[in-house]
């Protein structure tokens, strides 16, 4: 399983919400002044008796969030989201919430991120909430290129005042997204992804098994250089065992060292410089190994394998320059 971290700043847009006021009086616009920091949305209503509810709306696809097409949506929760009243007068009742995630037609309830908090006047900074609990996303809709509806909503009930009046922003939206890789190449560690346009953080950016050239490219080389090691070793014992069969004035035993000179000086160096530069690109990416769940102890492990295999090598060629010699 991997955790997409999606997170809406609205740090200069609206990030693809529409406002869906309730009706007159109420009026839902993105403010570029406001936030934490400046960026939020905006709900204000003003005017006697006025109730009901609005809501902000983003309308997109699991994949427009950034899931990867063919994975699978598994579960969802509200890491974060701000919120603040700056404005509360003659309200007999307000609350900013639910959080919730709908079908494609916004009639079926995929999910609720959060219920909600009740407003009871102005408030000086901006209230965060989250994390909260998982939300389970049924199989129904749970493919990435499901279509879905992202509402943040609010529930004002004003005073019969005719200065009766309502504000309230909202800010840094912050949603989980737990989902299946296609294949079961599930691998752990997160994504992050602000707004929808923005690219994932490369500092946790998961890496995809084989599905990325460079990690199939490194293990061709690493294999590669294994290979052309165990034949280098391998024929190595086979001359040797040949070269002691021959008397010391056989003309075999010249054609032999010449041959393993070649084989040494050829196949010898090039899976030197291969398993070298495997190594040392392992070690540089040492997240790739963390990305496929391997701790710390079992990077140990492999690495002085290499380690004592390099030296069970040295040991072999220097015994081979000595048979050339």
């Amino acid at each position: 399983m991997a955790t997409l971290n999606v997170l809406f700043p609205f740090a200069s847009t609206a990030e693809g919400f529409t406002g869906v006021p309730y009706g007159s009086g109420f009026t839902l616009t993105y403010d570029g002044a406001e936030g934490n920091p400046a960026g939020s949305l905006e709900t204000d209503v003003l005017g006697r008796n006025k109730a009901g509810i609005s809501y902000w709306e983003w309308v997109g696809t699991w994949e427009d969030l950034g899931i990867p097409t063919g994975d699978t949506v598994t579960q969802v929760q509200l890491a974060n989201g701000d919120s603040r009243c700056t404005l509360f007068n003659f309200v007999d009742a307000a609350s900013i919430g639910p959080y919730e995630i709908w079908d494609s037609t916004g009639t079926v309830l995929i999910a609720t991120l959060w219920t909600g908090r009740t407003i009871t006047g102005v408030e000086g900074s901006y209230v965060s909430v989250g994390p909260i609990t998982y939300q389970t996303v049924s199989s129904t809709y749970e493919a990435s290129n499901t279509s879905i509806r992202i509402r943040i909503y609010t529930d004002i009930d004003l005073d019969n005042n005719a200065a009766a009046q309502l504000t309230l922003y909202e800010d840094n939206v912050n949603i989980n997204v737990d989902y299946d890789e296609a294949g079961g190449n599930d691998l752990t560690g997160d994504d992050v992804i602000s707004g929808i346009s923005a690219v994932s953080d490369p500092t946790i950016e998961q890496i995809e098994v084989f599905d990325d050239p460079f990690i199939l490219a490194l293990w061709v080389i690493l294999t590669w250089g294994f290979y052309e090691i165990w034949f280098l070793t391998s024929r190595y014992e086979q001359l040797d065992q040949e070269y002691d069969s021959y008397p010391s004035e056989c003309k075999e035993r010249e054609k032999l060292i010449e041959i393993f000179r070649i084989q040494f000086s050829s196949f010898g160096l090039l899976a030197w410089i291969a398993l070298s530069v495997s190594l040392i690109i392992l070690m540089i990416t040492t997240n790739f190994y963390i990305e496929l769940g391997f701790s710390f102890g079992t990077l140990g492990v492999t690495i002085s394998f290499v380690v004592i295999f390099f030296i069970y090598l040295t040991k072999k060629f220097t015994t081979a320059e000595a048979f050339i010699q």
